[in-house]
């Protein structure tokens, strides 16, 4: 492999392993059974209260029945119920609900203080930057 791209996968590699590590912190946190999936999903329900069962799919690019599937641990842990649509009674929207809220708000204290900690090895330009260049990484194509 050559030099950068060594380099480079090695970084990624600590990285990756700094970021399971700290998800395993984050679970100690958390309610028995619950995943990072079911975080993510919490967290795009709290970002768009009342999301449909497809909007949030899309939101989350995955299949409708993963999203269903998450959805459902979600709802059973009590983080969101689901309401039937004021106009269409057939279509089914989430809610998040107080307890939710809370989960998700540990939830954002945590994320907020692994990037502190990591972006605080860098200068506020060089944290900026490598941010931009992160996204542009992994923007959809």
């Amino acid at each position: 492999m050559e030099p950068l791209a060594d380099r480079f996968v090695t970084a990624l590699h600590t990285l990756g392993r700094e970021w399971i590590r700290a998800r395993r912190e984050l679970a100690n946190g958390l309610p028995a059974g619950a995943s990072y999936g079911d975080l993510q999903v919490l967290r795009a329900i709290v970002g768009a209260d009342l999301i449909t069962m497809g909007e949030l799919a899309a939101r989350m690019k995955v299949t409708p029945a993963t999203a269903t599937a998450t959805v459902n641990r979600v709802v059973l842990n009590g983080w969101a119920v689901r309401v039937p649509d004021e106009r269409d009674r057939r279509m089914i929207r989430l809610r998040v609900t107080n307890h939710g809220r809370r989960i998700h708000e540990y939830y954002q204290e945590f994320r907020s203080q692994f990037a502190t900690r990591l972006l605080s090895r860098l200068s506020p330009d060089e944290a900026e930057r490598l941010v931009e260049l992160l996204e542009r990484l992994t923007a959809s194509r």
